[in-house]
């Protein structure tokens, strides 16, 4: 956090630019860039609050309504992650605001009845709160006059809307709800409410300080005034207009302020008034190139022109308002084609995040499943365990007392039989540790920092009167450390290793053990100089209960390999075969390195 900030001050940055924001002023993604990197190391909400105000300045100032929407999704999940609330009725009403931009109307309607949700979960709201509430309501409104609107929904959602506006103190706000009110009005031609609703509308924004839009209201009100035959008052308001929208320097407001009074002028007749000031909002226009103003100036000019008879005048005019529908045209293609390409982007994302949801789901579904047969597992595990072992038990307690009381009569053949069924008991013990050993192998798993030469030394201790009987040699470079279990790498090493010396004729066992360092990964190989694994075992040995020989030749469950493989697949490792180019067998552990000690 820049320590020379404080809450204050940020919350002052903050709006200043949102109020560079309404002045389309493009460079204001500095200050937004800038409030992210101040934020980020800040306490939760202060970064939640920088994101929706980047979002903001991407529909407000870029209309880049697809970006702006990606933006929403990244803050929301940081609002929910950070428990920030209070955030959630802006972010809903510029999603709303981008979809109805967009043209998904419906999205639009379902996000600003959202942030009115959200608006009623504050506990304390602020008049900005509030005047977004009276927005949403206000921006509803606007919705279904698009589509269609009851006249009971529509006085309910304008009165809430007042409401909120005049909680929040805000002028414009309010002044916009009783300008609508006044607009339907003025459409039903009913002159007389629509006049008290426009100046009650006017005198709410005169508080304010002086906008072009004040000028544009009292232009209004003396269109109204006109119709309803008092020019004098309609004059008077034009000249209020006119001293308020001088004050303004906006071309643009100015321009359609002189064409509005030139439709008031025609209405009145007053034709050679009403071609003067259309000839300066035309100077106006042309500067700034308003096509879209111009083109409907062009019609009222072409039109004031032929009353008064002045044909040629009027065709030109017709003809300039004919280059300008093809401009216009063009304009609104590009437009459409440009928001039609947002809208798909946008739609295709959503579908994207959609599926991507969905496999999520799916995911989360089967990662349960195979949770759940694992746990399974475990206990039949367990319970075979149990089960078996006791009868084995059993059998063997009572082969052990037939042996004794058949001491002096039991004849060589019978002995070969017990000592058969002795065999297959032991094996099958062996087999059931073995199995119950495997399916415990996810239990109690550590990831800690390993020294794999301890871990060699360990295994060595373990299988040290193997290694005397059988006269093993084992030699090893340094090994490194790596994250894992010290009790299951020691049962890897003595798996190996074990293997290493079984599966071999040779008079002295040896077992060399190299290590090599690949980028992040570290190869442990351990190569003995045994009866080999043939390349087409090299996959299937990994198997449980795959063995390559019979058990007269060479003992064992099959188990002892996948063992193996299991630990290395929980360290995010791999276990490989190769052949030893002096005879025998080498096989590889890849180590991960990342987070270890070296």
């Amino acid at each position: 956090m820049d320590p020379r900030l404080t809450d204050g001050e940020l919350n002052g940055k903050f709006k200043q630019l949102y109020h560079r924001f309404t002045k389309r002023n493009s460079e204001s993604i500095l200050d937004v860039n800038e409030l992210l990197a101040i934020t980020q190391s800040m306490p939760a909400p202060w970064y939640s609050k920088a994101k929706i105000a980047e979002a903001h300045y991407y529909l407000t100032v870029k209309n880049d309504y697809v970006h702006s929407l990606e933006i929403c999704r990244l803050a929301e999940a940081l609002i929910m992650d950070q428990k920030a609330d209070q955030f959630y009725p802006t972010l809903y009403s510029i999603q709303a605001s981008c979809y109805q931009h967009l043209g998904e109307l419906d999205k639009a309607e379902e996000y600003y009845l959202k942030g009115i949700t959200a608006f009623q979960q504050l506990l304390e709201p602020s008049p900005s709160d509030y005047h977004r509430l009276g927005s949403n309501y206000f921006n509803l409104l606007q919705l279904n006059a698009i589509s269609s609107i009851n006249k009971e929904q529509f006085d309910a959602y304008m009165t809430k809307s007042i409401q909120a506006m005049e909680k929040a103190d805000s002028a414009t706000g309010l002044s916009n709800c009783y300008n609508l009110l006044a607009k339907n009005a003025y459409d039903a031609k009913e002159y007389d409410n629509a006049l008290e609703l426009m100046l009650k509308s006017f005198v709410i924004l005169e508080q304010e300080i002086p906008s072009p839009h004040t000028a544009i209201y009292c232009n209004n009100i003396s269109r109204i005034y006109s119709i309803k035959g008092d020019r004098e008052v309609s004059d008077q308001w034009y000249q209020r207009g006119l001293s308020l929208i001088e004050q303004s320097d906006s071309a643009y407001h100015l321009g359609v302020f002189m064409h509005q009074r030139m439709e008031v002028l025609m209405e009145q007749k007053r034709l050679p008034e009403a071609i003067e000031t259309g000839k300066k909002a035309e100077q106006i226009l042309l500067k700034i190139e308003s096509i879209p103003e111009l083109f409907s100036l062009y019609r009222d000019l072409a039109l004031c022109y032929a009353t008064t008879e002045d044909y040629k005048t009027a065709y030109t005019y017709q003809q300039h308002q004919l280059q300008l529908n093809e401009q216009l045209f063009t304009q609104r293609k590009a437009a459409a084609i440009a928001k039609a390409q947002q809208s798909f982007q946008w739609q295709q994302k959503e579908k994207e995040n959609l599926l991507l949801q969905q496999k999520a789901r799916e995911v989360e579904i089967y990662a349960r499943q195979l949770e759940i047969k694992n746990e399974d597992l475990k206990h039949f595990a367990h319970a075979m365990s149990h089960d078996l072992k006791e009868p084995l038990r059993t059998i063997n307690a009572m082969l052990t007392l037939l042996e004794r009381s058949m001491d002096t009569t039991i004849k060589k053949e019978q002995q070969e039989y017990l000592d058969f069924v002795h065999d297959a008991v032991s094996r099958l013990s062996e087999l059931v540790e073995s199995v119950l050993g495997f399916s415990n192998l996810s239990e109690s798993t550590q990831n800690i920092d390993i020294d794999l030469n301890r871990v060699l030394t360990l295994s060595q201790d373990n299988l040290k009167a193997l290694i005397q009987e059988r006269n093993v040699a084992i030699e090893s470079h340094t090994l490194p450390h790596v994250l894992g279990d010290e009790i299951h790498l020691t049962q890897l090493f003595q798996n190996l290793i074990t293997n290493a010396v079984k599966y071999n004729t040779s008079a002295i066992p040896t077992v060399k053990i190299t290590y090599e360092q690949h980028g992040d990964v570290a190869i442990v190989s351990l190569a003995d100089n045994g009866i080999g694994i043939p390349d087409r075992y090299h996959e299937k040995v990994f198997e449980l209960f795959q063995r390559l020989h019979s058990k007269d030749k060479f003992s064992g469950s099959g188990i002892g390999l996948a063992v193996c493989k299991k630990i290395m697949q929980q360290m995010e490792g791999d276990i490989y075969i190769s052949n030893n180019p002096t005879g025998g067998t080498i096989f590889h552990l890849a180590f991960p390195l990342k987070g270890t000690k070296q």
